[in-house]
């Protein structure tokens, strides 16, 4: 087996007090100590880019280890999810031999289930309980191997860049323009010296700080993962290794006998899931929210099934007095199925609903 190319770039605290900029969302404050990742002069870049798509496009190239140019690879991480108090409420590990887009087997394991999945050139077999969800465990696995958008969802797109500041740390954070030139989706915000991801911010869901970079054959990947909501730290994450697959054996990726054919599940932004949307039903504003002057938005996540309805709708922040008319009206809303090479797939996506409208 070839020596693995990990290469450490940086170590970093986070802490967990916040700040607003004027019209962004919020940027954690990293500790001082701090700095920028720094990697010798060879793998760094002449010169970042000043343009705001031009750079979303060398941070498509050079985070995670989703690519052309990435070898077979073999990934272990272990998770903690914890609730508001910070206790421990469930943990598990995350597993992956990858060596290619159609050959890979990947596993969630936690004390109540086994979650396994193979990619085959006949779709994606799935071993364990197909209703189980792991929805935010995929998180986790995006946030490691695949957390930007790819080359060919940001060359049609358009993008803004604003330089911030979190602490004393400076960074380039880029975010998706929709035809009116309003931010939609995602802030994603890298170090200034290396189209490194360090902060990816899901307005009113939550943040995921980027720790510990690592260096694999080019491209950058986080070594600890801390996911933020609502102020508090909702999920931590290390990489225990991560190494090259020198030799690819079929018998590694082999599905289990009990394997099913599983649907895949993607992610969308709000604003591709808005080009789908076909039929939206208007939730009311409830009277007692207008009787007491409660306004604000309810942020909901769903899933769009294979035939362009809701399969999963669930509140994730938002007043509480406008959440059960915002669930009630958002289940009922009907999509354009999303496809992948030409078939329906089931795609994840997060909606804003507002009140008053």
């Amino acid at each position: 087996m070839r020596k693995t190319s990990l290469v450490t770039l940086l170590s970093c605290s986070i802490g967990l007090s916040f700040f607003v900029a004027a019209g962004l969302p919020s940027l954690p404050a990293l500790a001082q100590d701090a700095a920028p990742a720094t990697v010798a002069a060879k793998e760094a870049p002449a010169l970042m880019p000043n343009d705001a798509k031009e750079l979303m496009m060398l941070a498509a190239k050079s985070n995670g280890l989703i690519g052309a140019d990435v070898q077979p690879w073999h990934l272990k991480a272990t998770y903690t999810f914890l609730d508001d108090k910070g206790k421990v409420t469930n943990e598990g590990t995350y597993e992956e031999l990858w060596a290619g887009p159609a050959k890979f087997k990947r596993s969630y394991t936690e004390k109540s289930f086994t979650h396994i999945e193979y990619g085959t050139d006949m779709g994606i077999l799935l071993s364990g309980d197909p209703k189980q969800s792991v929805e935010q465990q995929t998180e986790i696995r995006n946030e490691f191997v695949d957390p930007l958008p790819s080359p060919k969802e940001v060359q049609p797109g358009k993008f803004a860049l604003n330089r911030r500041q979190a602490g004393n740390i400076p960074f380039n954070c880029l975010n998706q323009k929709n035809a009116n030139g309003d931010a939609i989706g995602s802030t994603w915000c890298l170090d200034t010296n290396l189209p490194v991801l360090r902060i990816n911010i899901i307005p009113h869901v939550s943040q995921f700080i980027h720790s510990r970079i690592l260096n694999y054959e080019g491209h950058y990947i986080a070594g600890d993962l801390q996911q933020n909501q609502g102020g508090k730290v909702a999920v931590s994450a290390h990489l225990d290794s991560l190494e090259p697959l020198a030799a690819i054996k079929d018998a590694d990726f082999a599905p289990a006998a009990n394997a099913v054919p599983y649907s895949l599940v993607v992610s969308i932004l709000p604003d591709v899931a808005q080009e789908l949307l076909v039929t939206r039903i208007a939730p009311e504003y409830p009277a007692a929210a207008q009787a007491t002057e409660v306004q604000g938005t309810v942020v909901l996540r769903v899933t769009i099934g294979k035939d362009g309805h809701l399969t999963d709708v669930h509140v994730v922040s938002g007043p509480d007095m406008l959440q059960k008319t915002a669930l009630s009206a958002v289940k009922q809303w009907v999509y354009t199925p999303y496809r992948v090479n030409g078939e329906p797939v089931s795609a994840q996506t997060w909606v804003k609903v507002a009140f008053p409208n």
